[in-house]
């Protein structure tokens, strides 16, 4: 019992070493070398990020000006992106991503802001709004399945190609897709 209690005394302090080691972790993460690589992968996939500014911040990683490319086909324009890699939660949040031109499908979609978060063996979960209206869904990674509900705004309505792929539920849209 006495043995219990000695181990009960001490357990705040070997949290707190555990978590002053987390934090020191997360702060000297090379956060740029992790961007690089992830590039790398996206380069396989003929999908290049170029011009980007990168900001290696106290704990999160903060990139502008970027320009998204698949070959040579310019798909996207994003002003700003955090990433913020914690391990037990990470998440990204886009400000200001402007579709190309090369992309007559999506011409003139904006997305104001976008924030995805990932919390591991959890499904990624996605909230986003723009001159679309607002989506909130999440992607599940072992099912391999996108869900999202759309709240349509004037300008999607008038995307009949977009709207196809969108079922009509009690209050806005509803998209699934199977990868």
């Amino acid at each position: 019992m006495n043995r219990l209690k000695g181990y009960l005394k001490t357990l705040p302090s070997y949290l707190f070493i555990l978590i002053l080691v987390w934090v020191f972790m997360v702060i000297l993460m090379p956060k740029k070398s992790l961007w690089y690589e992830i590039e790398a992968v996206m380069a396989e996939q003929k999908v290049i990020v170029h011009d980007e500014k990168l900001d290696d911040a106290l704990f999160s990683l903060d990139i502008s000006d970027a320009e998204l490319y698949f070959g040579a086909m310019n798909l996207a324009r994003i002003e700003a992106l955090e990433i913020l890699p914690l391990g037990f939660y990470n998440s990204a949040t886009i400000k200001n991503l402007f579709v190309g031109s090369e992309l007559p499908i999506l011409k003139g979609l904006h997305v104001k802001s976008a924030h995805l978060s990932y919390i591991p063996f959890c499904d990624i979960e996605i909230e986003a709004s723009g001159n679309f209206g607002v989506v909130e869904g999440f992607v599940d990674l072992t099912k391999r399945t996108i869900e999202l509900d759309v709240e349509a705004s004037s300008w999607l309505k008038k995307q009949t190609v977009i709207m196809r792929k969108l079922r009509k539920q009690k209050k806005g849209y509803h998209f699934a897709f199977h990868y």
